[in-house]
């Protein structure tokens, strides 16, 4: 009988976590790069997708300072990224130049 409270204390607490964890959906779009910058070791750009009606701009957060010092201010780029909310900006996963997008 433990064992069946036991097991069912497991699996509730890992519902609850699972369920407290907000789902992150994934973009790949074209970006224009507005304005780039870095916050301590933290390196990010704003950019806007130049083909979407909103043109809402957002911060992607880069992991890598050779990625983010090829990024160029006023350039266009085929970019995928993750996000909660691109309100509270988005995480950069891959980033290529329009010309060698196909490669």
């Amino acid at each position: 009988m433990n064992i069946i409270k036991t097991g069912v204390i497991v699996i509730s607490v890992i519902l609850i976590l699972s369920g407290c964890s907000e789902s992150k959906s994934s973009r790949v779009s074209y970006i224009k790069v507005v304005e780039k910058g870095m916050t301590g070791e933290q390196f990010w750009v704003k950019a806007v997708d130049p083909y979407s009606r909103e043109q809402r701009e957002f911060e992607l957060t880069i992991d890598e300072m050779n990625a983010w010092n090829l990024i160029e201010e006023d350039n266009e780029y085929l970019a995928t990224y993750v996000y909660t909310s691109l309100d509270d900006g988005a995480e950069l996963l891959s980033i290529k130049h329009p010309a060698k997008a196909n490669e």
